[in-house]
Formats: structure tokens, C-alpha cells, sequence
């Protein structure tokens, strides 16, 4: 005899940080509408991200991905999908993480506009944000350095499945 039907997991798409036109992508008020969307459907589990060409507000981006990680969302990219710079940075935050066949994982090193973060000293405070989120994610900093030196803040890395495996970025 079979107990009843269980619901499937809801899953939210989200591109906060799409290059399409948008008021204020990444702003503040993303969080608050992130919020806002997790208490008018809580049984969100996964986070869909699909196109997301980076984050214009890598504060905002660092609170969110703590939120999500807080929640235990999971977080996947579908097949075909491309997501870039901050947008992987939100990927890390999923407690499992997956992704399609041909998704595109890009990254870069960050600059605070006048230079590379790669051009900092390794001691310098100025990593200790995006080092300290990366190490809470992912459980040490080795990709952070990685992003750094695989390309500098106006190229992007596709990352190979390799390094894909080799930064422990899927959990599956």
C-alpha cells in the first residue's frame, strides 16, 4: 500500500543578475525580493539560475547567497544555461548543487575599479569577503584563488568539467 503523494520540489528561476534590460539588477532590493518570493512560496527547494551574466552588487550577491545557504536551497544549471561571475558566486551557496549537460560556468578575477583583485597581495583585507564566502561555501578558498588567476576582470574562464570536479562545485 502506498502512503500519499508526496509534492515535488518547487523550484524558483531566478536571474537577478541577467544582462537583459532590467531596472537596478543586483541592487539591494534583490534581497528583499528574494525574501518576499520565499515567504509567499516556502517550499521553494531549488534555485534555477539560467543566463545570469554576473552581479552588479557583489555585497548584495554575497548576502544573498548566505540566505540561500541558511535556507538549504539547492541550486542547479539546466542544460544550455550560462552563468558568469557573480552568478556562479550564487551557485556555490546551494547545499547541493548540479548542473546540465553544456551549462557554461564563467569566472574571472574581481576589481574594485582601479585594479584586478589578482594584483592585491594574498594578505591583503581586500579578499577576505569574497575568500571568507567562498571558504563558507565550499568548504576552503582554493576556487577563490582559482577565479583570480583564470582571468582578469574584463575576460572570463569557461571552466572545464575538470575543474568543474576539481573545485568540488557540483555535489552530485
Amino acid at each position: 500500500m502506498k502512503g500519499p503523494a508526496l509534492p515535488a520540489p518547487l523550484l524558483l528561476e531566478i536571474e537577478p543578475f541577467a544582462s537583459k534590460p532590467r531596472p537596478n539588477p543586483n541592487c539591494p532590493q534583490t534581497l528583499e525580493q528574494f525574501d518576499d518570493l520565499y515567504r509567499a512560496f516556502p517550499g521553494i527547494t531549488t534555485l534555477v539560475l539560467t543566463d545570469i551574466s554576473g552581479s552588479s552588487d557583489d555585497a548584495t550577491n554575497v548576502r544573498l547567497g548566505y540566505r540561500v545557504r541558511k535556507l538549504g536551497l539547492a541550486t542547479h544549471v539546466p542544460a544550455g544555461a550560462e552563468i558568469y561571475s557573480g552568478g556562479v558566486d550564487l551557485f556555490l551557496a546551494g547545499v547541493q548543487r548540479t548542473i546540465g549537460d553544456g551549462a557554461v560556468l564563467g569566472v574571472h578575477s574581481w576589481d574594485d575599479g582601479t585594479r584586478d583583485g589578482a594584483d592585491y597581495p594574498k594578505d591583503s583585507p581586500a579578499h577576505d569577503e569574497a575568500r571568507s564566502y567562498t571558504e563558507a561555501m565550499l568548504g576552503d578558498d582554493r576556487f577563490y584563488w582559482f577565479t583570480l588567476s583564470a582571468a582578469p576582470s574584463d575576460g572570463i574562464h569557461v571552466m572545464k568539467e575538470r575543474e568543474i570536479r576539481d573545485y568540488h562545485l557540483v555535489t552530485e
